[in-house]
């Protein structure tokens, strides 16, 4: 099944010309009229998880990341809290909505609880809570016709949600989704229907139609060869009037008769074909289809949110649309600063590398490569390389060198350097000498020639750090004459830069038994776990009997020695 991104759904208009959204471990507002940008923190420890917007656009919750993290409510405009919502999670919250009247508040746990909480947010109390499902959950969303009813779906399931009385009290009654001979999907786009129905599409690109918990039909293009209606995930499903519009990974809205799906009923097979009324297809100026996970529609302006990373706004008459910004899709691994210009170039998950203009907050230019990238560096200024050079680590264990153009990004050189994943490349401070190293305890120094050939190195030689559970910093001293090494493990390594005139490298890359110098941070007190620490009742009875002289041989007693911690 396909993994989803619970940021997908964190965009939102706060008035006509202002959309908020997260970011990173923040929320920005921007205006996108003059383009203006306010970034604003979280309260809590670390980070948002969620944002919604109030019906009437006075207010909007801000879920927060951290141990028992709060939702805020703001006021609009101001932004003073106006309301605080306490312990509905443990860790984080992946997503919250308000209910169609605006008086009541959904939020969702993530991991590990995924809780499910209503809110009277006004009195900042809880309502109801229960845990949403066992396995991860993407969403929860109210009904649009009613605050007693909610949904929610996630990996493998869509659950169909009441807000009941019963003989104990209110309660929130959950039915699971049975699929039945149908194949389990991620659910994350669904609509309630006028008379009660709900229809959900599927990772397959098809839609079902549920009665109660039950599958009523599976809806396709074409009942025989069980066409799908979309060449990707559906991710939303939108009431229009009289129609349902569906929206995909293959970058494709479309429409759909409401009249021919509430009538659909399957037979003897579930499949049932519905006809598309219309269909536009969301493409880049290079003709690359926008991969669609969420759409906000606003007063005359849509807004959808690119797994790409980009934010697309959609003009609603003729389907014209562009790019507000494009950032990376997931997180961003590393970072590093020219000390030459206003320029600072970025890596992430997705395999994309992009450099920024910092004061202007834009990119001047961005190239996406395969795998993960993990790590990178920029070579510092000389007449020789301009201070446009740069080094990428990949999860793969490629390390590519790249060179900045005014234009574009150019590659240099590839190599496969570690077997393991790549987490740190580092040039010395002098422009001679790249070092790279690998999860597993690889170290590699590279000769980067830097007056020779821009952009190329030579292999030096391989090192491998004996029991090395990870690697968890690297850095040069300011000489460029040894490297720095934290490990996992609890070691510091210092190792100097090999001189290849004195190594023999003819037959291997690897050499070992290579001198280094070796510390082993040991842990303090604090840092001791529970089941680590001395039994206080044996030490107090060993006190005592020193006291006594009933203890021999305490000279040759030794402090017991404790686990190294982690460097980090």
């Amino acid at each position: 099944m396909s993994q989803c991104s619970t940021k997908r759904y964190n965009v939102n208009f706060l008035e006509d010309d202002l959309i908020i959204y997260i970011t990173g471990n923040k929320y920005q507002t921007y205006n996108l009229d003059t383009k203006e940008i306010k970034t604003f923190d979280g309260l809590d420890t670390d980070g948002i998880g969620s944002i919604a917007v109030h019906k009437s656009r006075r207010y909007f919750a801000i879920a927060e990341k951290g141990v028992f993290p709060n939702i805020y409510i703001r006021q609009n405009p101001g932004y003073k809290v106006y309301r605080i919502c306490r312990k509905g999670t443990e860790q984080s919250y992946a997503h919250i909505e308000f209910s169609p009247s605006g008086d009541k508040l959904v939020s969702l746990g993530g991991k590990p609880d995924y809780t499910l909480t209503v809110w009277d947010w006004r009195k900042e109390r809880v309502i109801l809570k229960c845990r949403a499902f066992g396995a991860e959950v993407y969403k929860c969303a109210f009904s649009p016709f009613s605050d007693d009813v909610l949904f929610t779906g996630g990996s493998g399931h869509i659950r169909f949600w009441k807000m009941a009385q019963t003989f104990t009290g209110l309660k929130l009654q959950g039915e699971i989704a049975k699929y039945g001979q149908l194949e389990l999907s991620d659910a994350s786009g669904w609509q309630e229907l006028p008379d009660g129905k709900i229809v959900s599409g599927t990772e397959y690109g098809t839609m079902v139609l549920w009665e109660g918990n039950l599958v009523k039909a599976h809806l396709v293009l074409d009942r025989d060869a069980k066409t799908q209606l979309h060449k990707g995930h559906i991710e939303v499903c939108m009431l229009d009037d009289d129609k349902i519009i569906t929206a995909a990974t293959d970058g494709f809205i479309k429409w759909w008769s409401l009249q021919e799906i509430d009538a659909a009923e399957a037979d003897e097979i579930p499949e049932v074909a519905i006809s598309c009324l219309k269909e536009v297809q969301i493409l880049t100026e290079q003709g690359e289809p926008a991969h669609i996970l969420n759409v906000v529609r606003g007063n005359g302006m849509w807004l959808i949110n690119d797994v790409r990373g980009r934010l697309w706004r959609v003009n609603p008459e003729d389907f014209s649309a562009k790019v507000v910004f494009e950032y990376h899709s997931g997180e961003i691994t590393d970072m590093a600063m020219s000390d030459a210009y206003n320029m600072a170039l970025s890596c992430g998950e997705d395999g994309m590398v992009k450099v920024w203009d910092y004061t202007r907050a834009e990119a001047y230019y961005s190239q996406k490569f395969d795998g993960k990238a993990n790590c990178i560096d920029i070579l510092r200024r000389s007449e020789q390389n301009k201070g446009r050079v740069a080094v990428v680590g990949f999860e793969t264990g490629i390390v590519r060198i790249l060179e900045l153009s005014d234009s574009n990004i150019e590659l240099a050189m590839v190599m496969k350097a570690h077997d393991g994943p790549v987490d740190f490349c580092k040039y010395a401070p002098d422009q001679m000498t790249l070092v790279t190293a690998s999860r597993n305890g690889e170290i590699f120094f590279f000769d980067i020639n830097g007056h020779l050939e821009l952009g190329k190195c030579q292999p030096i030689c391989l090192l491998m750090l004996d029991d090395c559970k990870k690697i968890n910093d690297l850095r040069w001293d300011s000489k460029s004459e040894n490297i720095l090494v934290c490990t996992e493990s609890g070691y510091v390594y210092e190792i100097r830069r090999p001189d290849p005139a004195k190594l023999d490298t003819s037959d291997s890359y690897l050499i070992e038994n290579y001198p280094m110098r070796t510390w082993k941070m040991k842990m303090m007190e604090f840092q001791m776990k529970k089941n680590q620490k001395k039994d206080e009742e044996e030490e107090e009875k060993k006190r005592r009997a020193r006291l006594r002289g009933e203890l021999k041989n305490e000279e040759n007693e030794e402090d017991e020695d404790w686990d190294p911690e982690a460097i980090t």
